[in-house]
């Protein structure tokens, strides 16, 4: 079971970078028609609100796993601190 969490941990910070850099990308595409020029007509303004749009929810989920793995891991930390401690 820890290293299902370990993995879960892992894969939740992954898609958390790469949710936080398509938003990144496809809001600045929405906003500035050069994205179009850059990206060699591959993501186009319609397409970047299309992608927004759809990827919201998705997004506020494995970001909430996210912060969910952390704050679990950073308890135990403190926890196993604690006891180290009191020995």
């Amino acid at each position: 079971m820890k290293d299902l969490n370990k993995i879960a941990a892992k894969a939740s910070h992954k898609l958390t970078t790469l949710g936080v850099a398509v938003y990144f990308v496809t809001g600045f595409g929405i906003v500035y028609p050069a994205m179009e020029k850059i990206t060699f007509g591959l993501l186009t303004r319609s397409l970047c609100l299309t992608l927004h749009k759809v990827l919201a929810v998705p997004f506020l989920v494995v970001t909430a796993a996210h912060v969910y793995f952390a704050l679990k891991s950073k308890l135990a930390r403190e926890k196993a601190e604690k006891l180290k401690n009191k020995k």
